[in-house]
């Protein structure tokens, strides 16, 4: 903070500084203004916006809350409270104060988002959608709200609408390509008898489900190629419906007369509300992969071999809603006759050192050379018991038997209940209400108390 200036110069400089994306520079000097001036809504606002930013979602709304006890009347303030719940996954709080903002301004498309956002956490999908046709009817389109409710068109099994929805996150910012492929992205076109170039996007996971609409792309194009991120190359090499398979450094986009991101895959294959489900692709598991699984498994021939996954990508801008302790899993490993193995890749392995269960719970995917590995290591297994991460599609797709622990909101896929017709092999368990995983996981040990009995 800039001692020479004053209180309202610094405020408009953190504020600047915050809209040129200087997060920690912003962060340091609204720190500073809500110690020398606490009663400074603006101040609490504006460092309730940059925790955002930063992904410390509670310390957010706890300033934005700040914030809203000095002006309670404040349409901003109000609005940046509501988005951090959100954010926080705190939906249930944030819906009564997002509902009273949306009822005041129907026409601002802010108060309109922030409010389907509540209702979608709060699993009101119809009424989501509701809200959604009747803002459109009267103010027309807008992008980033169509992608926000095609979720929710999704879980309700419309997929035609849902699909075309998902399509507008191009327009929306939301999915940003570099020049050269969005001036060949597919666009609606008719793709009968033109060479396709589908190419990875967002996360493993994603990739490995959309890649069950490719045998149909296949039929109706001429030539189909698929570029993918060299974790998922082995695994995919035996994939139906493609000419080639490739690493994204392999990419000559002048060979194709159109881009198509795997996630628009069900909209460029017309699939519909009726539609039959397309089956999951074969993945293959090569020699030396299952051989080195074999012998890092043999040993536990005589027990469960249970594997386990309590995070994901910790670059998810949500992964800390789905993701839970890995102390939550030590009671599974006291239950007889159960080996617990992680499955786990990536910066959290440390979570098995520092929480004490090394050794207790088997690594054996922290040295995976890719996701062929990984599949070899599951088909070893006789139960996976996860969050909702990539290593779940993999698994699924396996038809091995998948306990997935999603979150009260869920993903559109898994639906309400406890089976998904996309993955016939998986089990899920919702969180009862928000942040609910001891009843989650007080289930899951009688059911696998049951599981290793029979």
């Amino acid at each position: 903070m800039d001692k020479s200036k004053t209180l309202k110069g610094n405020l408009d400089h953190a504020i600047d500084l915050f809209q040129k994306g200087a997060h920690e520079e912003a962060h340091n000097i609204f720190r500073d203004l809500i110690v020398i001036a606490p009663q400074t809504e603006m101040a609490w606002s504006g460092l309730g916006a940059v925790l955002r930013k930063l992904q410390k979602y509670d310390a957010a709304v706890t300033a934005q809350k700040h914030a809203h006890n000095l002006a309670p009347n404040s349409l901003s303030i109000k609005s940046n409270l509501v988005n951090a719940l959100n954010n926080a996954g705190r939906h249930s709080e944030a819906l009564p104060l997002a509902q009273k903002n949306f009822l005041a301004n129907k026409g601002d498309v802010s108060f309109v988002k922030a409010y389907v956002k509540c209702l979608k956490g709060n699993c009101q999908a119809e009424l989501a959608v509701e809200i959604v046709d009747a803002f459109v009817a009267e103010f027309g389109n807008d992008a980033e709200l169509a992608v926000d409710v095609s979720l929710a068109r999704l879980y309700l099994g419309q997929f035609t609408k849902g699909f075309e929805d998902f399509e507008q996150r191009f327009e929306s910012g939301e999915v940003a390509l570099n020049k050269k492929i969005e001036a060949k992205r597919w666009r609606g076109e008719d793709l009968g008898g033109k060479d396709v170039l589908v190419f990875k996007e967002q996360g493993f996971g994603d990739n490995i489900w959309f890649s069950r609409f490719l045998p149909a792309l296949h039929r109706e194009a001429g030539v189909v190629h698929m570029a993918t991120q060299r974790p998922l190359l082995r695994l995919m090499s035996k994939f139906n419906g493609i000419d080639k398979l490739l690493e994204m450094n392999q990419i000559n986009l002048d060979d194709y007369d159109y881009v198509l991101p795997i996630c628009s895959l069900p909209k460029a294959t017309k699939f519909s509300d009726k539609a039959p489900k397309p089956s999951p692709q074969p993945l293959n598991i090569p020699d030396d992969s299952r051989k080195r699984a074999r012998t890092m498994l043999g040993r536990y021939k005589d027990v469960k071999k249970v594997g386990i996954v309590w995070t994901g990508s910790l670059t998810y801008k949500s992964n800390h809603l789905r993701s839970v302790d890995i102390k939550r899993f030590l009671k599974l490993a006291e239950i007889p006759n159960v080996q617990l193995i992680s499955l786990y890749k990536g910066d959290a392995i440390e979570d098995l050192k520092t929480s004490g269960a090394e050794g207790i719970i088997l690594d054996a995917c922290s040295t995976d050379r890719d996701f062929a590995d990984t599949a070899a290591i599951i088909d070893e297994l006789d139960l996976l018991i996860t969050t909702d991460t990539g290593v779940v599609h993999v698994a699924a797709n396996m038809g091995k038997p998948v306990w997935n622990m999603v979150t009260y909101e869920g993903f559109w896929m898994y639906g309400a209940g406890t089976r998904t017709p996309w993955y016939p092999s998986m089990r899920i368990f919702r969180q009862p209400a928000e942040f609910d995983w001891d009843s989650v996981f007080e289930t899951i040990e009688m059911e696998l108390r049951d599981f290793v009995a029979n």
